[in-house]
């Protein structure tokens, strides 16, 4: 009985068989790249869902504008002729002022897009940088302008460094065909127009 307590006491100090593994760490997950194709899908998602908030603060609108109208009528027929006559020609000339205003904005709009296409980039953007006057729309191009550059430059260095030549390959700074220029996607007609203007304005 004592030595079978002894040998049990003596198990329990007794190093294991079997020395335990240590741990398998994960590699580190590569950063997250994107093709033209998410890029513009992720844009285009982003657009709907604004254009959806649009519709529906401009039905709220519409629905507000309404009950204005009412509330103006009840008013209105409140007033003496006099009263009225007065009344009604300031309404228009207020609607006047919107209604220029509104048109300002439009044309504002349509130079903006314009802008943008000139510097290269997507005339969808117009709605994000408009601002009250041309002079500040033409800050918010600049500033947009910059940042999109930054970002198209990262994404054409990040391409090249995750690309393996292949023999297929086109070049990029000379020998470009015109049915490879065709081929090229946003991306690389940038990176070429970069790298070589002369040979990518006489691929245009």
């Amino acid at each position: 009985m004592l030595n079978d307590t002894i040998r049990m006491n003596l198990q329990l100090f007794a190093e294991p068989d079997e020395t335990p593994e240590p741990p398998v760490e994960s590699p580190p997950e590569p950063p997250k790249t994107f093709t033209e194709d998410e890029v513009k899908a992720q844009v285009q998602a982003e657009a709907d869902r604004r254009v959806s908030k649009a519709l529906e603060t401009a039905k709220l609108k519409w629905a507000e504008e309404e009950q204005a109208k009412v509330k103006q009528a009840e008013e209105l027929a409140k007033l003496s002729e006099k009263e009225r006559a007065a009344k009604e020609l300031e309404i228009q000339r207020t609607e006047f002022e919107q209604e220029k205003s509104k048109f300002q904005k439009e044309r504002l709009t349509l130079q903006t897009e314009k802008d943008l296409i000139s510097k290269d980039m997507p005339p969808e953007f117009a709605p994000f940088v408009v601002a009250e006057t041309a002079e500040q729309t033409l800050i918010n191009i600049n500033t947009l302008q910059a940042s999109w550059q930054a970002a198209i430059e990262k994404a054409i260095d990040d391409k090249v460094k995750g690309r393996t030549p292949t023999g297929n390959q086109a070049p990029t700074t000379g020998g470009v065909t015109k049915e490879q220029f065709e081929k090229m996607n946003y991306l690389e007609r940038l990176e070429l127009k970069q790298k070589n203007i002369k040979l990518y304005e006489s691929l245009l």
